[in-house]
């Protein structure tokens, strides 16, 4: 009963509204109101528009159609949409009458009213979906009490798609992070740690900060070598949220060192050297090792600046150290940028190395230039210099009766300075003067051979000495390091040239049980290479076995 009355109530709105539109009077006494549409193309029908929609009348059924302006029937319909609310309808008919009449003033108005209806429909609409919404969370909250987790995140996704105000959406994902929690916390009484450890990690998502499910997650992950990565991900993003955390550092870098995972764990190892000043030993030792194998495996790459990068790192915490890695990273780079035919470029190279104590470098450099340019000055002057050098520790080996060591070198001045006719001419000389000596001293033979391998000892321990105060914990400068390095090198130089020159006279020292002369060398050799770390000396042996063959 109550729904007829509703329905009549709204007929009778409308008939009032269009109390004053067309009105069509049928042959029967019907009258019927709205707006009378007559078509040259259909004559013998009117077409009638009301809030009922469109009607097509035949004319012969009509006895009198009264008629007023189009704008007026189009605002009377739009009304009478109005106050049955279908604004869309009553809108369209009100801008119909405004295209006829843009004066018409109730048409102006109406459209005004429709807006501010719609807008407190709008509101209205919100605050009852607002309304449902603390409802549901409410009932979310419930449903957690009552551990119905699936139902409670089945209802939580259900709001996040909804429309929700800045303060449910806080509320919501602090009910997110309580569902997960005690979601895991369940998992855990039900012995399923593998559960529980995705939606603990769920929740922390949530709240990275929470310690006490960081705490839980980790207790799961700690047991498990397959998550590591995970726990590595965590820290790592605890550590970007606390930059300053010494214990987080510390944790990380332990985590990735073991797990071979050095370049990330260098940052962090980094931090705890600088901010305990080396007092951490532990991680003092780690970040020596890392550096070694960043520096180390960079310039295996031919990633020289890198290279040269890590090993800076490495001087400034360590200091004291053998600066001659960066130098030769340095060389390596600016060589990359010099072009085969470039000869100024590579003498340029030679001085590099040789203000730097890379004294092999240097002569190769040199030498690629003599064998293009065989008259270039500057080239010619530069290996000069070292020839020069070694003469003199040829003639020093001479003078000291080591005529034998003084023939090796010889040999080798001979073989590396081919381009140089006056150094020749001078090693030719002293050659023939040693030879000479050793004639005349060819009936001691043993004793002379056994003589020099004395001789090489002595300078193997002098070597030694050099090292070991390289290795001295004393603070030093890089000068003195370079200083002790090179002299290091001058003796274990000497120590193999006259070993060299004792075993081709008496190849029975090389015995373990005479003078051991092949382990020496070889030893001496090892140092020699560590100290001069990036070109391997000159291959003695084939010289040897090439000198035995000759004998």
């Amino acid at each position: 009963m109550k729904r007829h009355l509703f329905l009549l109530l709204i007929l009778f709105t409308l008939l009032a509204s269009l109390a004053f539109a067309d009105i069509v009077v049928f042959k029967t006494g019907e009258i019927k109101t709205g707006l009378v549409i007559e078509s040259d193309s259909d004559a013998d029908n009117i077409v009638l528009v009301s809030t009922s929609g469109e009607i097509k009348i035949p004319r012969d059924r009509i006895s009198k159609i009264t008629r007023e302006a189009a704008d007026v029937s189009y605002v009377k319909i739009g009304r009478g949409y109005f106050d049955l609310k279908d604004y869309a309808s009553a809108r369209e008919n009100l801008e119909k009458a405004l295209q006829i009449n843009s004066e018409n003033e109730e048409a102006q108005k109406l459209l005004s009213d429709i807006q501010e209806e719609i807008k407190r429909e709008t509101a209205r609409n919100k605050k009852e979906r607002s309304l449902k919404t603390d409802q549901q969370l409410q009932s979310v909250a419930d449903l957690i009490k009552e551990e119905k987790f699936a139902d409670a995140q089945k209802l939580l996704d259900e709001i996040e798609r909804s429309e929700t105000s800045p303060d449910q959406k806080t509320t919501s994902k602090s009910l997110y992070f309580l569902l997960y929690y005690k979601w895991g916390l369940n998992q855990l009484d039900r012995l399923n740690p593998k559960g529980a450890g995705e939606y603990f990690e769920k929740a922390l998502s949530l709240q990275p900060d929470n310690q006490e499910v960081f705490d839980k997650l980790l207790s799961i992950w700690d047991r498990d070598p397959n998550m590591t990565d995970k726990v590595i991900s965590i820290y790592e993003k605890k550590a970007r949220q606390n930059p300053d955390d010494m214990d987080l550092a510390r944790k990380l870098s332990d985590l990735l060192f073991r797990n071979g995972k050095i370049e990330a764990a260098f940052p962090y190892l980094l931090m705890i050297q600088e901010k305990t000043k080396g007092a951490d030993v532990i991680a003092a030792g780690r970040l020596r090792e890392v550096l070694t194998n960043l520096h180390s495996n960079a310039a295996a790459k031919k990633q020289y600046p890198l290279a040269a990068k890590y090993y800076q790192y490495f001087l400034d915490n360590f200091p004291g150290q053998d600066p001659t890695p960066l130098y030769y990273y340095q060389y390596s780079e600016m060589r990359l940028s010099v072009s085969e035919t470039d000869y100024e470029g590579h003498i340029n190279l030679a001085d590099f190395c040789k203000d730097h104590h890379l004294d092999d470098d240097a002569k190769s450099e040199l030498l690629y230039v003599i064998a293009r340019a065989p008259l270039n000055e500057r080239a010619l002057k530069g290996l000069s210099e070292y020839a020069l050098k070694d003469l003199g520790e040829a003639q020093m080996s001479f003078d000291k009766g080591d005529y034998d060591a003084t023939l090796y070198q010889v040999d080798q001045i001979v073989n590396n300075y081919m381009k140089l006719p006056d150094v020749l001419a001078s090693a030719y000389e002293l050659k023939e003067r040693a030879e000479n000596e050793i004639r005349r001293e060819q009936k001691d033979k043993k004793s002379r051979a056994l003589a020099l391998a004395n001789r090489g000892d002595e300078y193997y321990t002098t070597a030694e000495s050099y090292i070991n105060n390289m290795k001295s914990t004393e603070v030093r400068t890089d000068n003195r390091i370079i200083s002790y390095k090179e002299e290091a090198k001058r003796f274990l130089n000497r120590a193999l040239s006259v070993w060299e020159a004792a075993l081709k006279i008496d190849p029975t020292l090389a015995r373990p049980d005479t003078e051991d002369l092949n382990t020496k060398i070889q030893d001496a050799r090892q140092r020699l290479y560590g100290l001069t770390r990036m070109i391997p000396l000159p291959d003695t042996y084939s010289y040897r076995r090439q000198s035995q063959k000759k004998d």
